[in-house]
């Protein structure tokens, strides 16, 4: 298992989700939130997983859960989420700010 670090930008994406889910059903959003959790830990223990997506930045990869992308890159035994976002986001925006 590679060391998992998860940026600022993937944290706060991460509540704005539970938030967001929470104002219809506080536990769906805490479980939810739980399940994407879990999947960032298998990101880690499995970095060779997930899609290359080196069209919005060199070196990233993403992941899905149900309709939330995580992205992520390795390197060096470190594996950082960077992103969680909704799939029907404009995703190469947000890259493009970053």
């Amino acid at each position: 298992m590679t060391r998992l670090i998860i940026s600022e930008e993937a944290t706060q994406d991460l509540q704005d989700i539970g938030d967001y889910i929470a104002l219809d059903n506080l536990d769906v959003a805490i479980s939810f939130v739980e399940r994407i959790e879990r999947r960032c830990l298998e990101i880690a223990q499995h970095p060779g997983i997930g899609r290359k997506r080196n069209e919005l930045k060199p070196g990233l990869k993403s992941c899905a859960e149900g309709k939330y992308l995580i992205f992520y890159k390795t390197a060096s035994g470190i594996t950082e989420i960077i992103r969680i976002v909704h799939g029907y986001r404009a995703i190469e925006k947000i890259f493009e700010e970053m």
